[in-house]
C-alpha cells in the first residue's frame, strides 16, 4: 500500500512538474492549441472587440487565419488570408515577434468618435505587450475615412514594430496609384493620431517623365505639417499642412519651383524654364493657387497665375486657370480638364485671351490682340482652334480663325483664315520651333486693300504666297515669295511676282517683277558685304513708292563691288520730285563709278535743276566726276538767288580713301560778291577722316578762310570771314525779304567722342537792313543796326553775350552761361538774362503773315536759370499803345496794352484792346511742366467789331473761360451777338470740298504739338442780328448752346427764329409766317426746320411749309381757298388770280411756269418785286409787273401777249376784311374801266 502511495505521488509529481510544459507544447506546436487559444481569447478586450476565424496550423510552425477583425470606437480593422510564423523565445518576455507575416488583403476603416475620450494617455498594446514584424507583405490594402476620404495601397512590404505609444516602421514600400512610396518612421498613439515619417516616391508613367518625391510628414490627423523635394521631371521645394483630416480635410501649402520645362514631356516649348513661387489651398476634392512664375525662354519678366479647380481619379479639372503678364497687361483665361493618361496627358481645355501683344515687352509691338478664343483637346498631337481678332502695328483689327494640330515641336494648321486689310487671307503650313526652329507657309490672298496701310493706295489687289524659314534668331534664313498678283491699285491695274529671301546680312532677289499702271520695277541679285544687284524702276507717280512722294522717275542699271566701294553703273532721271519737303524740278544722271578697276575711267555726271527745300532754293546744281581712281577730277557748280559757287578737286583714290587738292573754289553773288580761292590746298575725305588744310577765298567785300580735321575720335575747324555780306548767308531764300550789311566772324572749335567741346566764337554785324519788298513793288526798310555776339566754350563752362543797338528795332543786350558738369546736355545748369526794348514792331508782320500791319512799343526784362533742357524764365514783358491790322477781315485792334510776368510759379498775363467801339481784356495764369502747358486764361469783351467786309459786319461780345490742360484746351462760357449783318456772295453754284480730299504737299501735323479743343459755349443773338443769303431774309434771334471736340461731331442744343423775314421759293419772294431752326443736341449743321411762308395773291393766300431738317428738307404747299399742289406751284411760278389758276391747262401752266421762272431773272435785273403772267377767264395771257407802293397799295400793269390790252390795276386794303379794286385799261373794243369793294371773310 505504502508503495502504492509512493508512486501514485511520483506521478503526480511528475504529472505537475511535466503538465505545464506539455500544455505550453500543445499551444505552440499543435493545431488544436492554437485553435484552444483563439477560442479561449477573450472577444472584448477593454474598448476592443476581437474576432479571429478560421484558424489552422501552429503559433511555432506557422499559423494561418482566413479573417481577422478588430474593431475599435475609433476604427475597424478587417484582415483576410493571414499567414504569420511566431518565434517562441521571446514569448517569455512577453514579446510577439513574427519573422514573416503576409496578409493577402487589409481593410481600415477610421470612424467618428462618438463618446468622449477616455482619461489617460491612448495605446496600441497593452503595458506588457510588444510585437514586432521583421518582414511584412499585404497584397492590398485600403483606407476610407468617415469624411469620404479614400485610399487604396497594393504590394505593402517592410517591417513594423508595435508598442504601446508608438509603431515603427522599417522600410515600408507600397504601390500607390501605380507609384512606389517608401516610408521610414514612426506612427504615435495619440489623439488624433500622430506621425513622423520620411518618404520617397517614384512614378514611371508609360510615355510620360518619371517622377521622384522625397520629404517628410511631422504632426497629427489635426495639423500635419509636409516637406517634399521634387527632383524630376523638375525641382521644386514644397512645404504646407493637412488640416483636420478627420472631420473637414482641407491643407495649405507654398511650392517653390525652379527649372520647369516642358522638354521633359518631349515638348520643345518657347517657355523655356520656368521658375517661380506658388501658394495654394485646397480640400480633399478642390484646391486653388496663385503667384507668380518667370519663363525665362520669353524673356518676358513675370507672370501672375491663378488655378482654381480639383483633382480626382486622375484627372486635374480647371475651373477657372488665369496667366496675366503683368508688364503688359496681356491675360489668357482657361477651363477644362488634364487627364493623366498614357502617352497622355489627354486635354479638354477652352479659354479666351485678351490684351495680347507680341513680343510681350518692348516699344515695338508689330502684332496685337484685343481678345479671342481658343479650344485645346486630346492627347498630343493637340487639336487647336484659335479665333479672335489680331492687329498688324497700326492697322485695323483683322478677324482670325485658325484649325491646327499642336504638337511637341511643332504647330501645324490647316487652315488659316484672315480678314487681312479689307480683304481675306487663306493659309495652310507648320511651324517648328525644335531645333534651330523652322516654317512653311502657303496661302492666298484675295481683295487686300493697300489703303489701310498707307491712305494714299486705295485699291484691292490679289495674289499667292509662300513664305519659309529656317532660325528664329536674326541669322536665320526668311523666305517670301509671291504670284498671280492682280487687282487694282490707285484705279490702275497691277501684276507680278517674285522672290525674296533673307539670310543673314544677306538679302536676295529673284525674278521680282511688279508693275502698276506706269510704273514697273524689276530687281534681281543680291546685296550683302558685296553687292550682285541689277534693277529698272520706271514710274509716273513716285507716291507709289514712297508715301507723300510726288514726281517721274526713271532709273535703272547695276551695283557691284562692297557697300563700302559700290560699283555703280546707272542712269537715271527725275521730273517735278517732291521728297520729305525736298523738291527738285528735274534731275539727269549718268553714272559709271567704279572705284575697285584702277585701269578703268569713271564717269559721273549729275544735273539739278530748281532744287528747294523749305524756303530755300537752288536754281541749278551740277556734279561731274571724270578720270582713273589714281587721278580724279570733280566739278561741281551750284547757282541759287544771290549767290553762285564754283569747286574743283583733284586726286587720288584708293582703299576707301581719297587724297588730293581743292584747285578752285569761287562764290558770287549780290552786293558785288567776287570771292576766288588763292591756292590750291591739300584736302583728305575718307569714312574715318576729312582733313582741309587753311584755305582762304578772297576778293570783295570781303574774304572766307577755313581749315578743319575730323576722326571719329576727335575733331577741329577754324574759320573767319571778314566783311562778308548778310545777303549770302540769306541766299536761296524768297525774294521778298532781304538782309542788308556786313559780317565778320572768327570761330575756333575742337572736341571728340570722348571729349567735351571747347572754342570760341566772335562776330560783329554792321549795319543791318531789312528790306521788306511789299505787294506794291514798294520796299520797306528796317534799320537793324550793329551789334556783337561772342561766345566761350571752356570744359568748365559756356558762356554767350549778345548786343545789339543803334537801329530803328531798338535795343537788346542778353548773357548766357552753361556749365557742362553733367553727362548729358538737358542736365546742364543754366543761368542768363535778356533786355530788349523797341518802339518799332513792324518787324511782327513779316514773321506773322496773318498780321498785315503792328506798331507799339516792346519791352522785356527776362532771367533764366534752371537747366538747358528746362530752363526757367523770370521777369517782364510788356507791350503798350500796340496796334494790329488784319486786312482780310478788316479787324483793327487798337490801344493794346500787355503785361506778362514769368516766375517759378509760371505766367500771369493781363492785357486789353479795343475793336471798333468796343472793349476787350483778358487774364490769367499759365505755367509749363515737362514743356507741356497748364493754366486758366480768362477772355471778356463787349461789342467787339471782330468782323467788318462787305460780306458781313459781326458784333460780339465774348465771356470765355479757357482751361489748359497739356495738350487739351476746354473752353466754356458766353458769346452775345448784339449786332450782326451778314450778305455773303451768292455761292449757289459752288462746289463743296470732297471728304475724302487730299492736299498734295501738305505737312502732317506733329501730334507731340497737337492741341485737343473742347467747347462748351451758349451764343445768344441781339436784337440787332440780320441775314440775306441763299433766298433767305430777315431778322435771327434766339440762342444755342454748342458743343465740341468731345465727340467727332459738333453739336448743338437751342432754338433759332426768323423774325420779320421772306423766303424765296421757285423765284417767288414769299413772307415767312413761322420760322425756326430747332438744335436739339445733333450735328450743329443739320439742324430741324420749322418753316412756313406765304404770299398774298388776289382772292388767294399761298405758301410753302417746309420740315424735315437743313441736309433733309420736305416741302408742301397749302392755299387759301385749298388748291391742288399743282395749282398752288403754278400760282407761285406765275401769279394769277384764284379765277386763271383754276381755268389753266396743264399744259399753259407748264408753259406759264417756265415763263415765269424767266420773267422772275428779268424782274430781280431791273428791281421789280413781281414779274409773273396771268390769263385771264378768255384764256388772254398777260405780262404783269408789280410793285407795293406802300404796305396797303398794290399796282400793277399787264400787257397782254396775244391782243393788243393794255391794263393798269390798284389795290387798296382799306382793313383786315375791306379792300378796293379799281382796273383801267385799252383794248380792241375801246375803254376799259371798272371798280370793286371786296369783303373777304377768312375761315
Amino acid at each position: 500500500m505504502r508503495r502504492i502511495l509512493l508512486v501514485l505521488a511520483g506521478i503526480l509529481i511528475v504529472t505537475l512538474i511535466v503538465a505545464p510544459f506539455a500544455a505550453i507544447w500543445s499551444v505552440l506546436y499543435t493545431t488544436g492549441g492554437a485553435q484552444f487559444v483563439a477560442r479561449h481569447l477573450p472577444r472584448h478586450l477593454g474598448s476592443v472587440n476581437l474576432q479571429i476565424e478560421g484558424i489552422s496550423g501552429t503559433i511555432a510552425g506557422g499559423l494561418h487565419a482566413d479573417r481577422v477583425v478588430i474593431e475599435h470606437e475609433l476604427i475597424n480593422v478587417y484582415v483576410e488570408g493571414v499567414e504569420a510564423r511566431v518565434d517562441v523565445a521571446p514569448l517569455l518576455l512577453q514579446k510577439i515577434r513574427s519573422p514573416l507575416t503576409t496578409v493577402r488583403s487589409a481593410r481600415l476603416e477610421i470612424k467618428k468618435r462618438v463618446h468622449p475620450a477616455t482619461p489617460g494617455p491612448p495605446g496600441f498594446l497593452p503595458r506588457w505587450l510588444q510585437i514586432s514584424v521583421d518582414q511584412l507583405h499585404v497584397g492590398s490594402t485600403s483606407l476610407s475615412v468617415y469624411n469620404g476620404f479614400k485610399l487604396q495601397v497594393d504590394e505593402l512590404n517592410g517591417g513594423a514594430v508595435l508598442r504601446r505609444l508608438r509603431i515603427s516602421l522599417f522600410n515600408i514600400t507600397a504601390l500607390l496609384e501605380g507609384a512606389r512610396v517608401g516610408v521610414n518612421g514612426d506612427l504615435r498613439a495619440t489623439d488624433p493620431f500622430g506621425m513622423a515619417v520620411r518618404y520617397h516616391l517614384d512614378w514611371h508613367p508609360e510615355g510620360q517623365p518619371a517622377w521622384t518625391v522625397s520629404g517628410s510628414a511631422l504632426g497629427d490627423l489635426n495639423a500635419l505639417n509636409l516637406v517634399a523635394h521634387a527632383g524630376s521631371p523638375f525641382r521644386a521645394d514644397i512645404t504646407g499642412q493637412l488640416l483636420d483630416l478627420t472631420e473637414h480635410f482641407h491643407w495649405a501649402g507654398d511650392a517653390a519651383l525652379h527649372d520647369f520645362d516642358l522638354e521633359a514631356w518631349g515638348i520643345a516649348s518657347p517657355l523655356g524654364h520656368i521658375s517661380g513661387h506658388v501658394a495654394g489651398t485646397g480640400d480633399a476634392s478642390t484646391f486653388s493657387a496663385h503667384g507668380p512664375v518667370d519663363p525665362a525662354g520669353l524673356q518676358a519678366g513675370v507672370f501672375e497665375v491663378l488655378f482654381e479647380g480639383g483633382y480626382a481619379g486622375h484627372v486635374l479639372t480647371a475651373k477657372r486657370a488665369v496667366a496675366t503678364h503683368v508688364a503688359s497687361g496681356a491675360q489668357a483665361t482657361a477651363s477644362g480638364t488634364l487627364a493623366i493618361v498614357d502617352h497622355g496627358p489627354r486635354l479638354d481645355l477652352s479659354g479666351t485671351w485678351e490684351k495680347f501683344r507680341w513680343p510681350l515687352v518692348g516699344r515695338d509691338v508689330p502684332v496685337r490682340s484685343a481678345a479671342g478664343s481658343f479650344t485645346l483637346q486630346g492627347v498630343l498631337p493637340y487639336q487647336v482652334h484659335l479665333s479672335g481678332e489680331a492687329r498688324a502695328a497700326e492697322l485695323p483689327p483683322m478677324p482670325v480663325d485658325i484649325d491646327g494640330l499642336l504638337g511637341k515641336d511643332r504647330f501645324s494648321f490647316t487652315r488659316a483664315d484672315v480678314e487681312l486689310y479689307g480683304g481675306h487671307a487663306t493659309a495652310s503650313g507648320e511651324v517648328v520651333w525644335a531645333g534651330a526652329g523652322s516654317w512653311d507657309i502657303k496661302g492666298r490672298a484675295t481683295d487686300i486693300n493697300p489703303g489701310l496701310v498707307r491712305a494714299d493706295l486705295p485699291g484691292s489687289l490679289s495674289f499667292n504666297f509662300t513664305t519659309t524659314g529656317r532660325g528664329f534668331s536674326p541669322q536665320g534664313t526668311l523666305s517670301a515669295s509671291f504670284s498671280e498678283l492682280s487687282g487694282r491699285l490707285r484705279g490702275a491695274s497691277a501684276s507680278g511676282a517674285g522672290t525674296i529671301t533673307h539670310r543673314g546680312k544677306t538679302f536676295e532677289f529673284a525674278n521680282v517683277r511688279v508693275a502698276v499702271g506706269g510704273t514697273s520695277l524689276a530687281l534681281d541679285g543680291q546685296v550683302d558685304e558685296r553687292l550682285n544687284l541689277r534693277f529698272a524702276l520706271n514710274t509716273q507717280d513716285l507716291g507709289l513708292l514712297v508715301p507723300g512722294s510726288h514726281g517721274q522717275l526713271k532709273a535703272a542699271g547695276t551695283l557691284a563691288g562692297t557697300l563700302a566701294e559700290p560699283a555703280i553703273s546707272a542712269t537715271a532721271h527725275g521730273r517735278e520730285v517732291d521728297y520729305q519737303g525736298i523738291k527738285v524740278a528735274a534731275f539727269d544722271s549718268t553714272i559709271n563709278f567704279d572705284p575697285g578697276a584702277t585701269d578703268k575711267e569713271s564717269h559721273v555726271e549729275i544735273a539739278v535743276h530748281k532744287l528747294s527745300y523749305q524756303k530755300r532754293t537752288l536754281d541749278a546744281a551740277t556734279v561731274t566726276l571724270q578720270g582713273l581712281p589714281s587721278a580724279y577730277t570733280v566739278h561741281l557748280t551750284a547757282a541759287a538767288p544771290g549767290l553762285a559757287a564754283s569747286l574743283q578737286a583733284r586726286g587720288a583714290y584708293a582703299g576707301q580713301l581719297f587724297k588730293g587738292q581743292l584747285t578752285a573754289l569761287s562764290l558770287t553773288g549780290n552786293e558785288s560778291l567776287h570771292l576766288t580761292l588763292d591756292r590750291p590746298v591739300d584736302l583728305l575725305v575718307s569714312a574715318s577722316h576729312v582733313r582741309l588744310e587753311w584755305m582762304c577765298v578772297n576778293g570783295t567785300p570781303g574774304s572766307i578762310c577755313a581749315d578743319g580735321d575730323w576722326t571719329p575720335a576727335a575733331w577741329s575747324t577754324t574759320a573767319s570771314t571778314n566783311e562778308l555780306p548778310l545777303a549770302t548767308l540769306t541766299a536761296g531764300r524768297a525774294a521778298s525779304v532781304q538782309y542788308l550789311g556786313t559780317g565778320s566772324a572768327h570761330l575756333r572749335l575742337n572736341g571728340g567722342a570722348a571729349l567735351p567741346t571747347v572754342g570760341t566764337l566772335r562776330a560783329r554785324l554792321e549795319d543791318a537792313v531789312i528790306a521788306h519788298r511789299l505787294a506794291s513793288k514798294k520796299i520797306e526798310r528796317t534799320r537793324i543796326g550793329s551789334g556783337t555776339v561772342s561766345v566761350d566754350a571752356t570744359p568748365s563752362a559756356v558762356s554767350a553775350e549778345l548786343s545789339l543797338g543803334e537801329g530803328q528795332v531798338g535795343t537788346v543786350a542778353a548773357r548766357l552761361d552753361i556749365q557742362p558738369s553733367t553727362a548729358r546736355w538737358q542736365d546742364m545748369p543754366l543761368s542768363g538774362e535778356l533786355h530788349a526794348h523797341s518802339a518799332n514792331c513792324d518787324l511782327i508782320s513779316l514773321y506773322v503773315p496773318q498780321i498785315d500791319r503792328a506798331a507799339g512799343q516792346i519791352s522785356t526784362d527776362l532771367t533764366v536759370s534752371g537747366t538747358v533742357g528746362a530752363p526757367h524764365l523770370s521777369g517782364l514783358l510788356k507791350i503798350s499803345d500796340g496796334e494790329i491790322d488784319a486786312y482780310q477781315v478788316n479787324l483793327a485792334l487798337r490801344q493794346i496794352t500787355l503785361e506778362a510776368r514769368l516766375g517759378d510759379a509760371g505766367l500771369d498775363l493781363k492785357t486789353s484792346a479795343k475793336a471798333g467801339a468796343g472793349t476787350l481784356s483778358a487774364d490769367g495764369h499759365m505755367e509749363w511742366r515737362d514743356l507741356v502747358p497748364y493754366g486758366k486764361f480768362r477772355l471778356q469783351g463787349t461789342n467787339l467789331r471782330l468782323v467788318d467786309v462787305p460780306e458781313a459786319q459781326i458784333d460780339a461780345s465774348p465771356d470765355l473761360l479757357f482751361d489748359i490742360n497739356g495738350h487739351r484746351i476746354e473752353v466754356t462760357g458766353k458769346v452775345v451777338v448784339p449786332y450782326a449783318k451778314i450778305a455773303p456772295k451768292d455761292i449757289t453754284g459752288a462746289v463743296r470740298a470732297s471728304e475724302d480730299e487730299v492736299i498734295v504737299g501738305q505737312e502732317d501735323e506733329d501730334a507731340q504739338n497737337h492741341f485737343e479743343v473742347m467747347s462748351d459755349i451758349t451764343l445768344t443773338l441781339g436784337d440787332r442780328v440780320s441775314i440775306d443769303t441763299l433766298g433767305l431774309t430777315g431778322r435771327l434771334t434766339g440762342s444755342i448752346a454748342i458743343r465740341s471736340g468731345y465727340d467727332a461731331i459738333t453739336r448743338g442744343t437751342g432754338e433759332l427764329s426768323v423774325a420779320n423775314g421772306s423766303y424765296t421759293a421757285y423765284a417767288r419772294k414769299l413772307d415767312i409766317q413761322k420760322g425756326r431752326l430747332i438744335f436739339t443736341g445733333g450735328p450743329i449743321d443739320n439742324p430741324g426746320i420749322d418753316l412756313r411762308a406765304a404770299k398774298v395773291f388776289p382772292d388767294v393766300t399761298a405758301g410753302v411749309n417746309v420740315r424735315g431738317t437743313l441736309l433733309q428738307p420736305r416741302m408742301s404747299f397749302f392755299s387759301d381757298p385749298p388748291l391742288t399742289q399743282s395749282q398752288i406751284v403754278s400760282l407761285i411760278l406765275a401769279g394769277g388770280s384764284l379765277e386763271s389758276t383754276q381755268k389753266n391747262t396743264p399744259g399753259n401752266a407748264a408753259l406759264a411756269q417756265a415763263a415765269a421762272l424767266l420773267a422772275s431773272q428779268v424782274g430781280s435785273h431791273v428791281g421789280i418785286q413781281d414779274v409773273s403772267l396771268e390769263t385771264d377767264v378768255t384764256n388772254d395771257t398777260s405780262l404783269v409787273l408789280g410793285r407795293y407802293l406802300s404796305p396797303r397799295l398794290y399796282v400793277s400793269y399787264g400787257i397782254s401777249l396775244t391782243e393788243q390790252i393794255n391794263t393798269l390795276k390798284l389795290r387798296y386794303t382799306l382793313g383786315d376784311h375791306w379792300t378796293v379794286k379799281t382796273e383801267v385799261g385799252q383794248g380792241p373794243s375801246g375803254q376799259i374801266s371798272g371798280i370793286d369793294l371786296v369783303y373777304s371773310i377768312e375761315k
